[in-house]
């Protein structure tokens, strides 16, 4: 994997006490010493690290304290300071294993600002909590502390909203939506706007109006000033003074190119991220419209005169992303071809002035290498590029240089040359941009030109501009403010137009003689909308049209199931009304943030959905592009740990770095996967027998081995802490380093653990949790999972929320790959909900700190209510901080979805008839025991009415296990599992009570100690869930009575039609019903006393926890177990199962994986009624069937269809009575039949002939 940060989560203490303006809290920090982690094959850093350290590259991975906290009003006098400050000595085997400890100081420096969620103001702090004794010269690290907040004065309102229009000006006439690419005047003709659809004879061309807002991309920053809604621009409209639009009357308007250029020093082009057009919207039904007014001439002397413009040219083509990611796009490439030549003519040129020139450049050479830039073979700029490092994955993939230089002109004729200086054969080069400025003497050149003179800018001028070559049909606009063009009034002197320009900013001018305009292209009417008129939504879905329909359905079920305000929004109804027509990322944020912004308190937008897939590309440059919903890139775009992709821009609406609405996203490119994806949230938070299960009772951590037990601390602290939080929470841990680890040709493998994470998955888990190395194709280096493990996945009934704390597990934005993570939620047949994971690589300490705040804020309960997804990874992120890593993080899903924990509460009240009040029973090894208790609301209230049925597993105490070492960074160490149940059954609840039965197994651990009961309980709508500690397991009882006898096992694949030696798949179901007067133990802790299946006498498989007993009966039970990936060909299955009393029995069972399909009739011959079966390995795939039964003549006499949807491997017809497709009996003899078995879209699967014989 990647290289991995470290930030990890610090409690959050009470506060010690608050007055007035002054806020302090108590802290403690706890340090965990040094740590070596590696970051790739061939390097690793050792870190020092803390419980809530961030370790970031940018202070050379020194622990980081963050903290943010709640303030009651903000001051420009934010003070914090930190008191009773408490140090104990840095080990010096520890401070001097690390590298920078220079930038260690004699005193804790503390960052500080104020930043807001919500609209709310919170104090952030962050420091190094080590320093270097001035006295002693050692280094000392901080334990214990004071935080100290302090206001010297009230601040104002802690949030100030911004302004926005009630209404869309696209709310009401016909509109007509017209597509740019160049920044000047266009021309739109009486023919034109009749092909538009506009009825021009019937207009008043003074009622013409266009709108739009100009070119470039909208600031990323909200708090910078933009324009509200389409602003409607100053326009000419030849002959409209006569009341009618006539075949030779034209519109013309100042449209700007996507690609603007701005002042900055020099002249600087920004080339638009998201779009290749600019867009304008033409209206005639809103009364008179503005018009380009006439601007006189100063009569003010002037104070400067400008008799020269300054003229930007700008080379750059975005043809290749060099990574996949980030913003930057590069152009030509210098490989085969080491040279770049372009002439350029420069008319007018001002020769012998000052040009300046700029370029930027990339290199991935193993050593240094150059470009060299020519002006007519004179060389005026040379490039050193650095050396790239291909051995380090973690490196820059190239390296950049940037350069700039001036030359004199001399000729307006230049010739460009670039050259790459290539120093090996595997050395490569690209283009960026190179650009020029130069200075022009103002002399108009023909059609139209524009001008400006950067002397002017950010000067009280009354400047004089003679543009000389005109005549009379020469005009000049003053393009300055794009939406009010005004018409200069300019005096012609000799060939010469004069005029003056009183103003402090730069203005832009352009003048035109009427012979070439540019052209706009109708790109479709727009329908009405109004998203200024919405109201107050609590979650905002954003969709591609492709998906619009289910997004709505989505919309649909959250307003039934939640009574949930929901807005469904297309991406151009947000770019029209937001961005002028074009495809702008803040344009989305700032829909977003004006709903926010008008919301009253409390009720902002929650939760925004992106209802469509992203890509690194937004302009389409790929083939096979899924940019449904346009991606925020990085501006680094070479080093693959600094790129990243992030969804967090979206939420970002109070102007600075913390998450201000939860947001998920579905990554979704086509409209069966749109429809999979909602079908899965509808199927999940619908409460159903077929969901409600005792899986949401589960939380599974997976650790990855090596980096000195790194991953295996990390995921030993969530333990706790899920623990200490919710008890009702079974913990199952699946640590790589406790399994035996196998040599095969491509590398160390845990097949074990991959068997052990299938079955989980398939079992179901409220959480799967891994903490560890992992990639775009799966996680750890050993590949305990791969994708061809998540397609095979089907869990529909009990898709568990995925944390993948690792590398890149999830990057959504590369349209050449569906990542692991996504294919966990794209499975159509379950695999995960949702996931919270990341899409780049990352490291290991931040992702410690997010996972930590993920179960902080997903367990809590606040009411009875806990957070839905989106609410927790906001506060997740915003209690980790805001840096690179904490930004990789998504929610791929619904951020409105309730994560499916048990609503209501199972108490226990008695065990053995003894109040849990008093002191209960032991229960012993043969004992016969009984539990009874409540079900009771989030308040203690008894639910009466409540009648359904319990899930209890008694649990022995917890198993002790210890690593295995299995690498040199990988040291033994030992922990805990409470997995080992006594018994799982299945109980009746009446009235809200309930009891059960069991006999405790003789396998039980002797030793005296606390046991768990674990419960789940549900009716037709609504479940609970409990858990009781206070139960001593141990000993033996002395008086249990004696069974000799196994239990009886009846043994099938799949369902009980299955017979001995029949054909499946190769992902075939054990299915086993098994009986015994005393009991099935399901412990297996006495040797060779589980729950076993041999397949084909060579691999055991351990089904303890796949045992359930059936409803209030401990003796008989069910067990299923799915078998993947089997080979083809004939297989035998033995199960052992074992009673109570150590009692065994043996089952076996044939079957053939793909085997060929046979089908028969019985019975047969018949005389009264008969069915037809086949069978097949289709399961769980729709299947057509039709059943044509033939005379001995070949007359077909009877046709039988049905469609058949199962997930077993034997069809069975309904009984057919022997009669014809008229009616009547048939006579009695010999008929031949076959069946046709179709896939629903008709491929032909298989066919059978076969013969039948009716009795008369």
């Amino acid at each position: 994997m990647g290289t991995k940060y470290f930030f990890i989560y610090v409690l959050m203490l009470i506060p010690g006490f608050i007055f007035s303006n002054v806020q302090r809290y108590e802290r403690n920090i706890s340090w965990n010493g040094i740590q070596e982690i590696k970051i790739s094959d061939n390097e690793s850093i050792p870190l020092l690290r803390f419980d809530g350290s961030i370790n970031e590259p940018g202070n050379n991975f020194f622990p980081v304290y963050f903290e943010r906290i709640p303030i009651d009003y903000i001051a420009s006098d934010l003070k914090i300071e930190l008191y009773n400050k408490i140090f104990e000595p840095v080990p010096e085997e520890e401070i001097f294993a690390i590298d920078g400890v220079e930038i260690i100081t004699q005193e804790i420096a503390i960052t500080s600002y104020i930043s807001f969620e919500r609209k709310k103001p919170f104090a952030t702090l962050s420091f190094i909590p080590i320093r270097k004794n001035e006295i002693t010269g050692l280094y000392e690290r901080l334990i214990s502390f004071e935080i100290e907040i302090s206001f010297s004065q009230e601040g104002q309102s802690p949030y100030k909203s911004s302004s926005y229009k009630e209404n869309s000006v696209l709310a009401s006439g016909n509109w007509y939506k017209v597509s740019v690419t160049n920044t000047g005047i266009h021309k739109i003709s009486y023919q034109e706007l009749s092909d538009m659809g506009i009825d021009v004879n019937n207009i008043n061309p003074k009622n013409i109006r266009i709108y739009g807002n100009g070119g470039g991309m909208l600031p990323e920053n909200p708090t910078i000033p933009r324009y509200d809604d389409l602003q409607e621009n100053a326009i000419y409209v030849a002959g409209e003074n006569d009341g009618s639009f006539d075949a030779d009357d034209y519109i013309l308007f100042y449209g700007q190119s996507p690609d603007v250029w701005k002042f900055d020093e020099s002249l600087d082009k920004s080339i638009h991220l998201y779009s290749d057009y600019n867009y304008y919207f033409i209206t005639v039904d809103l009364g008179e419209g503005k018009r380009v007014e006439s601007q006189p001439s100063s009569g003010l002397n002037p104070t400067f005169t400008s008799k020269q413009f300054n003229y930007g040219y700008h080379h750059e083509f975005d043809q290749r992303n060099l990574i996949g990611s980030g913003r930057i796009w590069y152009g030509e490439k210098f490989d085969l071809e080491t040279e770049l030549v372009e002439e350029i003519n420069f008319a007018n040129l001002d020769i012998g002035s000052e040009v300046y020139f700029e370029a930027d450049v990339a290199a991935k050479s193993e050593s240094s290498s150059s470009f060299s830039f020519f002006i007519n073979n004179e060389n005026i700029l040379n490039l050193s590029v650095s050396a790239t490092n291909s051995s380090n994955v973690n490196s820059d993939f190239a390296k950049t240089k940037f350069g700039s230089t001036s030359f004199i002109a001399n000729s307006p004729n230049l010739t460009v040359k670039i050259v790459y200086n290539k120093p090996l054969s595997t050395s490569v080069g690209w283009l960026n941009y190179f650009k020029l400025n130069v200075i022009r003497h103002l002399s108009f050149s023909g059609g139209q030109m524009a001008f400006r003179d950067l002397r002017t800018a950010n000067q009280d001028l009354v400047t004089e501009y003679t543009l000389s070559n005109t005549n009379s049909n020469i005009t000049v606009w003053n393009v300055t403010d794009l939406i009010n063009v005004k018409k200069i009034e300019a005096t012609n002197q000799n060939g010469k137009l004069v005029f003056r320009v009183e103003s402090n900013e730069l203005e832009e001018f352009i003048a035109f003689n009427g012979s070439s305009y540019y052209s706009a292209s109708f790109t479709g009417k727009v329908k009405n909308q109004n998203l200024h008129g919405l109201g107050e939504y609590e979650m905002i879905i954003i969709t591609h049209p492709s998906f619009k329909n289910e997004a709505l359905r989505l919309a649909d079920f959250h307003k039934n199931l939640d009574n949930m305000s929901v807005v469904v929004v297309e991406l151009q109804d947000i770019y029209n009304e937001f961005s002028s027509g074009a495809q702008d990322i803040s344009a989305i944020r700032d829909f977003v943030k004006m709903l926010y912004d008008r919301a009253s308190s409390g009720n902002e937008p929650k939760y925004l959905l992106l209802f469509g897939d992203g890509s690194y590309d937004n302009k389409n440059r790929v083939e096979n592009n899924t940019n449904y919903i346009p991606t925020w890139e990085s501006t680094e775009s070479l080093n693959p740990v600094s790129s990243y992709v992030m969804d967090d821009f979206y939420g970002l609406l109070d102007g600075d770095n913390t998450v201000d609405i939860g947001i998920g996203r579905f990554v979704v490119s086509s409209e069966n996967q749109a429809v999979s994806a909602v079908d899965k949230v509808i199927h999940y938070a619908t409460n159903s027998s077929k969901v409600m299960n005792d899986w949401r009772n589960i939380a599974c951590l997976i650790a990855d081995d090596e980096d000195s037990n790194l991953h295996f601390n990390d995921a030993e602290k969530l333990a706790v802490m899920i623990d200490t939080m919710n008890k009702n929470i079974n913990i199952d841990k699946i640590y790589l380093d406790s399994y035996e680890q196998i040599s095969t040709p491509g590398g160390e493998r845990y097949p074990e653990v991959t068997q052990d994470i299938t079955n989980r998955v398939e079992r179901g888990a409220l959480f799967v949790n891994y903490v560890g190395h992992g990639g775009e194709g799966g996680l750890a280096h050993e590949r305990i999972l791969t994708i061809a493990d998540i397609n095979s996945w089907k869990n529909y009934d009990n898709m568990p929320v995925f944390i993948t704390a690792t590398c890149e597990f999830s990057r959504f934005d590369d349209p050449h790959r569906t990542s692991a993570g996504e294919l966990i939620f794209l499975n159509k047949n379950g695999a995960g909900i949702s996931l919270y994971t990341t899409t780049r690589a990352t490291y290991a300490g931040g992702n410690a700190a997010l996972n930590r705040n993920f179960y902080r804020y997903s367990l809590a309960r606040d009411n009875g209510k806990y957070n839905r997804m989106g609410d927790v990874i906001r506060l997740a992120k915003n209690a980790t901080g805001s840096s690179e890593n904490t930004k990789k993080f998504v929610l791929l899903g619904d951020p409105a979805l309730h994560f499916a924990f048990p609503e209501h509460n199972v108490i226990t009240l008695k065990i053995n008839d003894i109040s849990v009040e008093e002191l209960t029973d032991t229960i012993k090894a043969l004992s016969e025991v009984t539990i009874s208790g409540e079900m009771q609301d989030y308040y203690g209230n008894k639910l009466s009415n409540f009648n359904g049925e319990l899930f209890p597993t008694v649990f022995d105490k917890p198993a002790k296990y210890t690593t295995l070492g299995n690498d040199p960074a990988s040291n033994p160490a030992n922990f805990e599992i409470q997995k080992n149940a006594l018994y799982k059954g299945k109980a009746t609840i009446s009235n809200g009570n309930w009891n059960f039965t069991f006999i405790a197994p003789k396998d039980i651990a002797y030793q005296y100690g606390f046991g768990k009961l674990s419960y789940y309980a549900r009716n037709e709508n609504i479940d609970g869930a409990g858990y009781y500690l206070d139960v001593v397991v141990g000993g033996y009882n002395e008086n249990s009575g004696i069974d000799l006898k196994g239990p009886d096992i009846e043994l099938y694949m799949c369902d009980t039609y299955f017979r001995n030696e029949g054909i499946t798949d190769e992902n075939p179901s054990l299915l086993a019903f098994v009986e015994d007067e005393s009991g099935i133990n399901t412990v297996g802790s006495g040797i060779g006393h589980n729950i076993i299946a041999t397949l084909d006498d060579t691999k055991e498989f351990v089904l303890d926890n796949y045992y359930k007993a059936d409803l209030d009966n401990y003796k008989k039970g069910e067990i299923t177990y799915p078998f993947f990936d089997l080979s083809d060909g004939s297989h035998t299955l033995t199960l052992k199962v074992w009673d109570i009393y150590n009692n065994s029995s043996t089952a076996h069972i044939e079957f053939i994986v793909n085997g060929l399909p046979e089908g028969y009739n019985y019975p047969n011959p018949f005389r009264g009624t008969t069915q037809f079966k086949f069978e097949h390995t289709y399961c769980d795939k729709p299947l057509d069937v039709k059943i044509q039964i033939y005379n001995i003549s070949g007359q077909l006499v009877k046709t039988i269809s049905d469609n058949y949807n199962d997930d077993c491997y034997v069809y069975i017809s309904d009984s057919w009575d022997g009669t014809n497709d008229s009616g009547n009996k048939l006579t009695g003899g010999i008929y031949i039949y076959r069946i046709f078995v179709n896939s629903v879209d008709g491929e032909s699967l298989f066919n059978i002939t076969n013969k039948l014989v009716i009795f008369d």
